[in-house]
């Protein structure tokens, strides 16, 4: 008889344990997922800042080549002008095939 009571006391033992495991993982599940998603919105938002960067350096980046561009026709009009119509020439034969 003793050992059949030694018996269920350690069945409830080990049960207990299992549920104490259980809550132990679910608490470990919500706080890795709670992790994962301020991880997740941590990195869009350097995504976010890197691609405004980005944005903002393609803009000046091309701000400073129209300026270069206006200052070129402005100094050699007819140069400038020959190449145009050369660039839309061959532009012109590439798209009628």
């Amino acid at each position: 008889m003793a050992d059949a009571k030694n018996g269920e006391l350690d069945l409830s033992s080990i049960l207990d344990d299992v549920n104490a495991l259980k809550q132990d993982f679910a608490a470990l599940l919500k706080q890795l997922q709670k992790n994962a998603r301020g991880t997740a919105e941590d990195i869009a938002e350097n995504l976010s800042d890197d691609a405004r960067e980005l944005y903002a350096s393609a803009a000046a980046q091309g701000r400073r080549s129209v300026k270069a561009l206006s200052a070129q026709v402005e100094e050699q009009p007819l140069l400038s002008l020959a190449i145009a119509f050369g660039i839309g020439f061959v532009g012109g034969r590439f798209l009628s095939r």
